[in-house]
């Protein structure tokens, strides 16, 4: 399963920052006398203007800063930082800071999402796909300078001097295309009493291709809120998407392996589209082809 690295808890400018941490303004003096090297980095305000629910303290703008201009977090190797800001009102607009340090030069990419529920999508394998940082269907995204579209533009960091973005300021131009639904799983009529947790999950496909791990567009995994899924990618807005959903019956982890009950899904169309998923032990996987 793709993950992002695990960032730390910080506090910059008064605004709750998921990040490595604060830059420092000035180059320090380590213990030996010597001089510790100065850091640099991309920093700036964001302000949603939209439309969509504000709850304080829950509703919140992700801020994910790439280095690969299709966005893609796979394994987390492009994710360079990210950032979420609380909503401190109920109304718009939604402001913050964010300020990510940085050490190596090169171009990076910026996006900026609203979540009004205080959630974000999981990842997955394909180009486009957020780990973690991508918007929720239906909910508001802004790639810097590009508006909704791909491949995103650069922002070109030296590492010798800050990079001052401004304010970046996005309403509900660009809503995320994908899908969404409640998610059942029942065993002998029931749903199973062990935790569900890390058991669920639901994998996208663009529509006719086999159903290999190393081939989905977008995963949900459920870890979180096992009664929901959501996938959502910001490459793949055109065609049907097939969704392949599994119950891992033996800690695999979100490999389809034998033995697995899963259903399939066929020709969802991933325009915000709310899909229910239903499935039992009726169905399970043999482990002989790549499409189950």
């Amino acid at each position: 399963m793709r993950r992002i690295t695990a960032v730390a808890l910080s506090l910059c400018a008064g605004v709750a920052l998921l990040t490595a941490g604060c830059p420092a303004k000035n180059s320090s003096t380590s213990p030996s006398g010597s001089s510790a090297p100065t850091t640099y980095s991309i920093s700036g305000s964001v302000s949603y203007y939209g439309t969509e629910t504000v709850t304080s303290g829950t509703s919140y703008l992700g801020v994910a800063l790439f280095t690969d201009s299709a966005l893609n977090a796979d394994a987390g190797v492009s994710l360079a930082a990210s950032a979420t800001i609380l909503a401190s009102t109920s109304t718009a607009p939604v402001t913050g800071n964010f300020n990510f340090p940085l050490t190596t030069a090169g171009n990076y990419y910026l996006l900026v999402t609203y979540s009004s529920t205080g959630k974000l999508t999981g990842g997955g394998a394909g180009s486009g796909v957020v780990d973690n940082n991508g918007p929720l269907p239906s909910e508001s995204y802004y790639i810097y300078n590009t508006g909704g579209s791909l491949p995103a533009n650069p922002i070109t960091f030296t590492a010798s001097a800050n990079v001052t973005m401004g304010v970046i300021a996005f309403n509900d131009a660009n809503a995320a295309p994908g899908v969404s639904g409640p998610l059942t799983y029942t065993s002998g009529g029931s749903i199973p009493s062990s935790p569900l947790a890390n058991k669920l999950h639901v994998w996208a496909y663009i529509a006719g291709d086999e159903y290999d791990a190393s081939d989905f567009i977008a995963e949900s995994g459920t870890n979180s809120d096992p009664s929901h899924f959501y996938l959502t990618d910001l490459t793949y807005t055109s065609g049907n998407w097939d969704l392949v959903a599994f119950y891992d019956t033996n800690g695999s982890g979100d490999e389809l392996v034998s033995g697995d009950p899963y259903t399939i899904i066929s020709g969802v169309t991933p325009t915000s589209t709310s899909q229910g998923i239903s499935f039992n032990t009726t169905q399970t996987y043999s482990g002989s082809t790549e499409t189950p």
